[in-house]
């Protein structure tokens, strides 16, 4: 069964990453972290990121343009071996550009290693991504989401 030590290091990570404490958020992924996104969450953005520091980088540009994340586990999901989970969690923010609220649903598939999240492939329904910040946006490295010209 999942190890409660893993879930709770998801919880943890998830808590982190919700209020925006890249720090905490961070020590809870191996540095050789993969990070997926089956379903493009937006034009330009990457169905994969590899390396703890590359997805904090990432996410934390993504999540300037928002109030703090407030995410709720719904429920998590033991699987017959001790290294992995299924959650299903929800968020609840503002875009801040346009002050609509942004809430989503997801699933994570997580796996771990040595106490550190070691892959995290993440289902998250894209067309609400997009409804929140209206038409014409893309990621950019390094950037963020921006309007295209």
């Amino acid at each position: 069964m999942t190890s409660d030590t893993n879930r709770a290091i998801f919880e943890r990570m998830l808590a982190a990453l919700g209020r925006k404490d890249y720090d905490a958020f961070q020590t809870c992924l191996a540095p050789e972290i993969i990070c997926q996104w089956p379903y493009r969450v937006i034009e330009g953005f990457p169905t994969e990121l590899v390396g703890a520091r590359r997805l904090r980088e990432a996410l934390e540009t993504s999540l300037k343009v928002f109030t703090p994340y407030n995410y709720k586990i719904v429920a998590v999901h033991a699987l017959a071996r001790a290294d992995g989970l299924i959650a299903e969690y929800t968020s609840h923010s503002t875009y801040l550009p346009r002050g609509v609220a942004y809430s989503n649903q997801y699933v994570g598939i997580v796996e771990f290693r040595d106490s550190k999240i070691t892959l995290w492939r993440e289902y998250v329904n894209p067309l609400i991504v997009l409804e929140a910040l209206g038409p014409g946006f893309a990621w950019h490295e390094g950037k963020g989401v921006e309007r295209n010209s």
